[in-house]
């Protein structure tokens, strides 16, 4: 007897247990050590112990008043990585089994705030909202700057969207003194680490996929082309590009450089840019598919064999 089931609602049903897991792993393991070492001293009102902008102490302030700050983190970052999954019918699933969410999880990153905040700016419609979103969102610029300037670029109401985060840059100079020079050379000294192996190998030739997001148009592209453009990107940050969208090929990609372990021990982490590449290639030929079939440069049965894992792109931008 064949048995039927929903894969939908029971990825669904896993992916509350996984949370859980994530949630209660905080209360009883060690971890958390950028969060504590970094930025639970700027929610404390240090902004030079972490290296974020100084408008960052705003935004991560209520995590200091929590009696277990890492575990208030880390149900933000899930019910955020749910919420988010949701809103744009993505199988949460595949996000939450994947490396960089272990990775946001077990360091204690607060990368979940900027993306929300990105959201924010894209999906909401009263222009002060947006400009909030844009405005929080700059505090991890290495992630969302380049999907800033692609959103404001093709928005009409440009002028009014940057009214906040000006506002807000400007107050936070006169509360916190003139930051930004300071913190841009706080922020070349960023201690080299494991999760930035990718970035540094790949940044350089990253470069070359700068105009993509500009020229698609497309704020996942920009997310995608940030994170191998730029020698500060960390692999736990490929959570900002995987909640946009998820499947068994991204889970795979995500954990495919521990395929190279064996050989190379944890410098093996200099191949996680396999999944950002991978799934900008991806949306590449989603972009050029109708072109190249139509110009006959690749034959039916190529398309044919790239269907599962590539969708035509018939989005309005």
């Amino acid at each position: 007897m064949k048995l039927s089931y929903n894969w939908k609602k029971l990825s669904w049903i896993v992916s509350f247990q996984i949370a859980l897991i994530f949630i209660l792993s905080t209360l009883y393991l060690p971890g958390g050590a950028d969060f504590f070492n970094y930025y639970l001293p700027v929610a404390r009102g240090d902004w030079r112990a972490g290296f974020t902008p100084a408008f960052s102490v705003w935004f991560l302030w209520p995590l200091s008043l929590a009696n277990h700050p890492w575990t208030v983190l880390a149900v933000i970052t899930v019910c955020g990585i749910l919420f988010i999954c949701w809103l744009n019918e993505v199988n949460p699933l595949y996000v939450l089994l994947s490396f960089p969410v272990f990775g946001q999880i077990w360091l204690g990153q607060v990368d979940i705030i900027p993306v929300m905040a990105l959201l924010l700016a894209i999906k909401s419609k009263p222009w002060y909202w947006r400009g909030l979103g844009i405005f929080v969102a700059l505090m991890k610029p290495q992630i969302t700057l380049i999907a800033v300037i692609v959103l404001l670029i093709q928005d009409k109401d440009r002028l009014r969207l940057i009214i906040v985060p000006m506002v807000g840059i400007i107050t936070s100079i006169i509360v916190f003194g003139f930051w930004p020079l300071e913190w841009l050379r706080h922020a070349q000294a960023l201690p080299g680490h494991t999760w930035r192996l990718a970035s540094r190998q790949i940044w350089f030739f990253g470069l070359v996929a700068l105009p993509l997001p500009f020229l698609l148009k497309d704020i996942k592209v920009a997310l995608l082309v940030s994170s191998i453009s730029s020698k500060y990107f960390s692999v736990y940050s490929y959570i900002a590009f995987m909640i946009l969208e998820s499947s068994p090929l991204t889970l795979f990609l995500s954990w495919s450089w521990v395929l190279a372990y064996p050989l190379l021990g944890i410098s093996a982490m200099k191949f996680c840019w396999v999944l950002p590449v991978g799934l900008l290639i991806k949306e590449l030929f989603s972009e050029l598919k109708p072109y190249l079939v139509s110009r006959k440069f690749i034959t039916n049965p190529l398309v044919d064999i790239m269907a599962p894992f590539v969708k035509t792109n018939n989005k309005e931008n």
